[in-house]
């Protein structure tokens, strides 16, 4: 298939950690996870979904690379930011996954979701979120996607109805046969 050039988008998106582990974490709410570790998370999960998606086995050598890298990082007083470029093609990458995603037809809301998390947290470092980079587009079509997959999906009370009326048709065509005996 080859959608996905997975090892550069785990570039890309090691970069963009190590850029914001390196500048100032913004204010983290009691109880949640540091920001580097939900960042590490939705890594680890998007290139995972990216490789199921083109057949392959998700290699651990790309998180681990980012681990590495984000400790080689850790001592640097300063790094070098992603160029908008750059920026721009790891969207890109993004959207094109979230378009995939749609496309197989399944319930894929999680993945979209961690996408759309991920974006928010691009959106909300002011390197990332006030640039040319299509982040503001990307953002719209998860949250598009997101409301068309619901949307796809059967309510429960539909689900409740549907198993009802199967149970009586059954139940009416078993009373038609010991009628008709």
């Amino acid at each position: 298939m080859d959608r996905f050039n997975i090892p550069l988008t785990a570039e890309r998106l090691t970069a963009y950690a190590v850029e914001r582990q390196s500048g100032t974490e913004r204010h983290q709410p009691e109880g949640t996870p540091p920001p580097a570790e939900l960042r590490r998370f939705w890594t680890d999960a998007i290139l995972q979904g990216m490789a199921r998606l083109e057949g392959l086995t998700p290699a651990s050598k790309w998180m681990d690379q980012y681990d590495q890298q984000l400790e080689a990082a850790r001592g640097c007083a300063a790094v070098e930011m992603l160029p908008l470029k750059e920026q721009a093609a790891l969207i890109r990458d993004l959207s094109r996954y979230v378009s995939a995603l749609e496309a197989t037809g399944d319930d894929r809301r999680r993945q979209v979701g961690v996408v759309g998390d991920l974006l928010g947290d691009m959106a909300a470092y002011r390197n990332w979120g006030f640039t040319g980079n299509g982040l503001f587009r990307t953002r719209q079509q998860v949250e598009n996607t997101l409301l068309h997959m619901t949307a796809q999906m059967p309510s429960v009370e539909v689900q409740e109805m549907e198993r009802f009326c199967e149970g009586f048709a059954a139940h009416q065509e078993a009373e038609q046969a010991m009628w008709s005996m």
